[in-house]
């Protein structure tokens, strides 16, 4: 499901650092806009846990 903030609903067991923040998790096949991240891909933003950078992990099945 796509959401904000939260929880990340990871599928593909990714480890991200204890204190990061889910900003946003997308499943990008079902967006009114396309995004190339690949076949069946989530999207998932975060936020540091200093809230001065951030990253973006894609899965994809």
């Amino acid at each position: 499901m796509n959401k904000f903030c939260g929880i990340p609903a990871f599928f593909q067991n990714s480890e991200v650092k204890s204190d990061s923040i889910l900003l946003l998790q997308l499943h990008t096949n079902w967006l009114p806009f396309y995004i190339n991240a690949g076949s069946a891909p989530t999207m998932f933003t975060f936020l540091n846990g200093k809230k001065n950078s951030g990253f973006i992990l894609i899965e994809d099945m």
